[in-house]
């Protein structure tokens, strides 16, 4: 009998089978068959992320990356398939008193003792029996630990119903983090940024949590924080008042002799409803900060910016005009 007839004779037997029902239920059992396989106890190789926390040595620490060991386990199929496909579910966070490690002067590095890492692995893995580590050797980076307190500043932008304006600042809690890490980052930071937020359509006070932007090699002590927005309906108020000459090189800040052109300006503020009675004309003075050396904006001559005082709570600033003064000393009184 040839291989051709044989051929066609066996496709002729199976040509029954094939159909959708029967390919289904030939994968079913397929994978039916795969699990149940997998309640066995199997020995084989994964890959165990781990990293170490805390301060060693003099003033130093581990950097906060992750680093991969190889390792060789026991344990049912499900957890060793698990740790395979996704080894992040069997990371491990050690402290630096959990290992042994040594570093050779000049090195930037730690070699870290396998032994004690065996052990720390083994107390530490869930679901399987670590048999041994398979690599040889394992380093992990130091760097310069540093602590520094740092301000918290909002980046959270207001879109303000009309005729409703803030009153103060936005109030974060807590004001200030404690940040730990590479001592190089830290230098360079001079505040902690919360994630951008913008807000539209406002004209109720509004507390809420927002998160901070996370800095690279750095931790901070909280993860978010809280802030609070006061808003109010507000009336506009206008001022013209005297400019008054504060002369800088004067101990007592006092000065007389000088001559102001324009003489007076008006100020336009917006004044929060519940702050409106609190707001007196008498209690606001406009001046100028004289020192006699070159202007304050290069180009304009003898003037220098017209400066508010004596501002209330829940008052802002609308506009000044003009903004500039000329101010010329005549005498100056001893």
């Amino acid at each position: 009998m040839s291989f051709l007839s044989v051929f066609e004779s066996v496709k002729k037997a199976t040509k029954s089978f094939r159909t959708p029902q029967f390919l289904v239920c030939l994968v079913i059992a397929a994978a039916m068959w795969y699990l149940n396989r997998l309640n066995a106890t199997y020995i084989n190789e994964i890959i165990v992320p781990v990293r170490i926390e805390g301060v060693y040595a003099s003033g130093e620490r581990f950097s906060n990356e992750y680093f991969n060991v190889e390792c060789r386990v026991r344990g049912n199929g499900y957890a060793i398939l698990l740790g395979r496909l996704f080894p992040r579910a069997k990371s491990i966070t050690l402290s630096a008193g959990d290992v042994v490690i040594t570093r050779r002067e000049g090195d930037t590095f730690y070699n870290i003792n396998i032994g004690s890492l065996e052990r720390a692995i083994a107390s530490r893995l869930k679901g399987l029996e670590l048999l041994s580590v398979l690599d040889n050797a394992v380093r992990v980076d130091a760097v310069n630990y540093a602590e520094k307190m740092l301000p918290v500043v909002p980046d959270i932008t207001l879109n303000l119903r009309g005729q409703y304006m803030q009153v103060g600042k936005t109030v974060i809690e807590p004001c200030s983090v404690l940040m730990k890490g590479d001592a190089a980052v830290l230098e360079r930071l001079n505040a902690v940024y919360t994630q951008e937020k913008s807000i539209k359509s406002l004209r109720n006070d509004l507390v809420g949590i927002i998160d901070l932007v996370p800095v690279e090699s750095v931790s901070s002590s909280v993860k978010n924080v809280r802030y609070e927005i006061q808003v109010e309906q507000y009336t506009e108020v206008r001022f013209t008042k005297p400019v008054e000459v504060v002369d800088a090189r004067k101990n007592n800040g006092e000065a007389t002799g000088f001559t102001v052109i324009p003489a007076s300006v008006t100020v336009i503020f917006n004044v929060a409803k519940n702050y409106y009675n609190d707001f007196k004309k008498e209690n606001v003075g406009f001046f100028v900060e004289y020192d006699g050396d070159s202007p304050e904006v290069p180009g304009r001559e003898h003037e220098y910016e017209v400066k508010v005082k004596g501002l209330s709570p829940g008052v802002q600033i609308v506009s000044v005009e003009p903004a500039y003064v000329a101010v010329f000393e005549n005498s100056v009184t001893k």
